[in-house]
């Protein structure tokens, strides 16, 4: 049986963040599918990290179930729209919740790190 050679690795390296800098560092982490450990890595010394580092966060989960749930009510908006027995009021009032969902939307799509 071989033995496998460990490399030593040094004491930890501790960062104060306050508490603003922390939760961008794990958002930005998040953004990313890595761990922190990971991202900081990545980030200092330019290389992509191993694949398994990478993850999809709880957070990555319920945005795309998010995106999901947007582009079914943008569907059913759209089919309002083209409802031509809608009365006047009817139209105004399916063009106010677009103009309401579109705002949830792209925010959406900015939390998830994409553009709509």
């Amino acid at each position: 049986m071989s033995e496998k050679t460990k490399q030593k690795r040094e004491a930890p390296l501790s960062v104060r963040l306050t508490k603003a800098e922390r939760e961008e560092l794990i958002r930005l982490a998040d953004r990313a599918g890595l761990s922190m450990n990971a991202f900081v890595k990545a980030q200092v010394f330019g290389k992509s990290p191993p694949r398994s580092a990478r993850r999809v966060s709880a957070d990555g989960q319920t945005m795309a179930r998010l995106l999901a749930a947007c582009a079914v009510i943008g569907d059913s908006l759209s089919q309002l729209e083209g409802d031509e027995s809608l009365s006047p009021e009817g139209l105004a009032s399916v063009a106010a919740i677009r103009a309401k969902f579109d705002l949830l939307r792209a925010t959406v799509f900015d939390a998830f790190g994409r553009t709509p």
